[in-house]
């Protein structure tokens, strides 16, 4: 699933969550999962934030990261 959200020119929130499930083994799955928040500080900056999540079963792997910054909208 994919979404794309734009709330007055000011905040975006875009994601994309992804479920595979094993054919082979019944309690085998992969969970991928992203989604950003975009806020517009000045026409050309923003506060953006990223959270991504990723599950292996098989593996009993985990991941959880989230990150932050500034990004600059035109180029120089």
């Amino acid at each position: 699933m994919q979404y794309h959200f734009l709330i007055k020119n000011i905040i975006t929130i875009d994601g994309s969550h992804f479920l595979q499930n094993s054919y082979s083994r019944k309690g085998d799955y992969i969970i991928r999962s992203s989604t950003t928040l975009g806020l517009k500080i000045r026409k050309w900056i923003s506060f953006t934030t990223a959270l991504n999540y990723n599950r292996l079963n098989v593996t009993q792997r985990e991941n959880l990261n989230l990150t932050y910054g500034l990004s600059i909208d035109k180029y120089f």
